[in-house]
């Protein structure tokens, strides 16, 4: 993780990584990214109306939200 000068931690703003490397072991998140490609839409822009697709970090983000 990000520390600041001091080796205190870094405030939140300064942080730009951090979860874990990886993928958890046990996650219910794929289920809730397939609800998401399943059901929603891409509201604007050249792929509008398509289904919505995940960034890579969205979907770490996701598969470590919902980890067991």
């Amino acid at each position: 993780m990000a520390q600041a000068a001091a080796g205190r931690l870094a405030p939140p703003r300064e942080r730009t990584v951090t979860l874990p490397q990886g993928i958890p072991k046990l996650t219910l998140g794929w289920g809730a990214i397939a609800w998401v490609t399943d059901n929603l839409r891409q509201p604007n822009g050249p792929l509008a109306g398509q289904p919505f697709r995940m960034t890579e970090g969205q979907v770490r983000f996701t598969l470590w939200f919902y980890a067991l």
